[in-house]
């Protein structure tokens, strides 16, 4: 008998780890850890049918890798890559072209070329630069791409950093720099690529309807303050289990229905996550959110960190907000969402008070005031802090930023060495809710 609930103890284990490690492979969609890709598999059924229940996402099981296909019920506030680990900093995302080029990369691995080669699925860098080039002329783009010159093909390496850091594809030879590098008067370096299963589970999940919805949407106003939820005709309950498991914060503003429904279900909300995880399930009247102790394996990657110059100036800066709110020098939060309206200015002129006190201890990234606003805006953006500037310089504060409190502390040493180990950030949090 002993024998018995051991085994059945090891079992409840490996399942909610398995539902832990799917869950947090968020961004990066293949699996290094062998022995939990063999627990997804071993308890798929469990992981479906949790999911059927309560967020309708399935699970996509190739040979290379298990993929849980989320969709979505509200706009994202963080790009894709926010979480991924690229190989140097240049290579991240920076603009529209470079997303282009990750659209028709994938598009490319369903074309003859490709499937063509069987189970190889390789491909030269200058076929995919020639695909590229083509669909783009066909398009309605402004300036289509010519990989004739540096910056298109440095767009393209972008696109290719990216998809090989969610593992789509590998390099398998040659040299993408060199490639990038090239000089007019030489002869063109080239790279052998090859697709992974990874490549058809981002493309089969795409619903068209809901992609062009939001297109229109960003199209009128891509830093509109208006609620993000996408009015996909879900029922709350899955509504606010999507967004809990894809955001750092769901909001009562972006959708006050679902949000609603999530606290009538609070209680049995914290006993179905218990069956997946140690995440817990913190609420208050405006927000709601998963925290997970601190020490535990898989914890992941915070939102704020205290070890980047950006976040500090971010959290400074929600030290600030809550006394400008407390002072009356700005507007009290609304009584239904618990939002702080102010404008861009408002905000740009606190950064520069926050920085005035505290620039000697940030990093060189933050020392120029002309980009400095706009660094910081978009960090706080990225947490779930606030929304906008919009088009007409509006900005909205989002309750979650009441949650951080932080200041520059001097450790208890001698004068000497405190002057050498400098000052260290410190938060805390208040109002956990219910």
């Amino acid at each position: 008998m002993p024998e018995h609930r051991a085994a059945l103890a090891d079992r409840t284990g490996r399942r909610v780890r398995a539902q832990e490690v799917l869950l947090e492979a968020s961004a990066r969609l293949k699996l290094d850890d062998a022995e939990a890709l063999r627990d997804i598999r071993r308890f798929d059924e469990d992981i479906l049918a949790w999911h059927r229940e309560r967020t309708r996402w399935s699970l996509d099981v190739e040979d290379e890798c298990v993929r849980l296909l989320r969709a979505a019920s509200a706009v994202p506030i963080r790009p894709l890559h926010a979480d991924l680990q690229l190989r140097s900093p240049a290579d991240y995302p920076r603009e529209a072209r470079d997303y282009a080029c990750v659209v028709w990369t994938l598009w490319f691995a369903q074309s003859p070329i490709v499937t063509g080669r069987g189970t190889s699925r390789a491909f030269l860098l200058s076929e995919l630069a020639e695909h590229v080039q083509r669909q783009a002329a066909a398009g309605r783009l402004d300036q289509p791409f010519d990989f004739s010159r540096r910056t298109d093909r440095g767009c393209l390496r972008r696109a290719l950093r990216l998809v090989e850091a969610l593992g789509v594809v590998r390099e398998e030879d040659g040299n993408t720099d060199a490639w990038v590098e090239q000089r007019p008067d030489g002869a063109a370096p080239n790279a052998v690529y090859r697709f992974t299963d990874l490549a058809i589970s981002l493309i089969a999940p795409l619903h068209l309807r809901a992609a062009r919805a939001l297109a229109e949407r960003l199209r009128r106003d891509p830093t509109s303050l208006a609620p993000a939820a996408l009015g996909d005709g879900q029922p709350g309950e899955i509504r606010y289990w999507r967004a809990l498991l894809s955001a750092p914060a769901f909001l009562r503003y972006d959708d006050p229905e679902a949000f609603d429904a999530l606290w009538i279900d609070r209680h049995e909300a914290r006993r179905d996550l218990a069956a997946i995880g140690d995440w817990q399930l913190s609420i208050t009247r405006y927000f709601a959110r998963l925290v997970r102790p601190s020490g535990v394996r898989g914890a992941g990657r915070p939102v704020l960190s205290t070890l980047r110059s950006q976040d500090h100036a971010a959290l400074l800066l929600c030290s600030a907000i809550r006394q400008a709110v407390h002072a009356g020098r700005w507007p009290p939060p609304d009584e239904a969402f618990g939002c702080v309206a102010v404008t861009t200015d408002d905000l740009a002129l606190l950064l520069e008070e926050v920085a005035a006190e505290h620039l000697d201890r940030w990093s060189d990234e933050l020392r120029d005031r002309g980009s400095r606003f706009e660094k910081v805006a978009t960090t706080m953006r990225q947490a779930g802090l606030i929304r906008g500037p919009d088009r007409e310089g509006r900005v909205l504060v989002l309750p979650t930023a009441a949650l951080y409190r932080a200041g520059y502390v001097t450790p208890n040493r001698t004068a000497l060495e405190a002057s050498a180990t400098a000052e260290l950030p410190q938060m805390s949090l208040f109002d956990e809710g219910a």
